[in-house]
């Protein structure tokens, strides 16, 4: 760039050396080989939370990074104690669905040979009230194991147990209708020897394959 410069005397020519154009004396180039420096030749402001942090006191700079960790710890405290409360309540169930399975498991076998016996008695029992009494009593032992059953079956147990229990259901069914229309007729009319013969032959293999 030419201008125009006094020397005391008269105005004279003067060419910018390259890189000084567009600058006044006492001036930084602004300018690269490229061109003027977009930025006006002033550094880049910073973001508004860098001066809005910058312009906090000592306290506040001290206070603020404890409070959010003590923030931060209690919301982990606060997830923990939640799971934890989760996971001691899932054990709890599995324990009491264990429990109750178990207590279940032992009334069936209770039951199953609460039967045998009930069964036996009716044939011992005499003619009138006692064989009412007897047949009752054989009719309460089957319903404690159907009962049975199905507590255990509410406790939700494996596929393998379920099926077991389905093939004990079956059983069930099968040697209740033996005992009531072969053995029962035999033990109201007093056929012991039958009633023996019967059962040994037909009714307890129904009942051992339920053990």
């Amino acid at each position: 760039m030419t201008t125009l410069a006094f020397d005391g005397t008269d105005f004279r020519s003067r060419t910018d050396p390259p890189g000084l154009a567009g600058t006044t004396p006492g001036s930084a180039p602004t300018g690269g080989p490229d061109g003027p420096d977009p930025r006006g030749g002033r550094g880049r402001p910073g973001g508004w939370l860098s001066r809005f942090w910058g312009a906090r006191g000592i306290r506040q700079k001290v206070l603020v990074p404890a409070l959010l960790a003590a923030l931060v710890a209690i919301v982990i405290g606060v997830v923990g104690i939640n799971a934890l409360s989760a996971s001691a309540g899932r054990t709890q169930d599995m324990y009491n669905d264990q429990v109750k399975g178990e207590q279940a498991l032992a009334a069936m076998m209770e039951a199953r040979m609460g039967i045998s016996v009930a069964v036996r008695d009716s044939l011992l029992a005499a003619e009138g009230t006692s064989t009412a009494e007897a047949q009752q009593l054989v009719d309460e032992r089957f319903q404690d194991l159907s009962d049975a059953m199905d507590a255990y079956r509410a406790v939700d147990p494996a596929a393998a147990q379920l099926s077991r229990l389905d093939e004990l259901e079956t059983l069930l069914s099968e040697y209740r209708q033996a005992v009531d229309t072969k053995l029962t007729p035999l033990a109201e009319t007093s056929q012991y020897e039958e009633w023996v013969a019967v059962n040994t032959a037909e009714v307890q293999p129904l009942g051992k394959e339920m053990t």
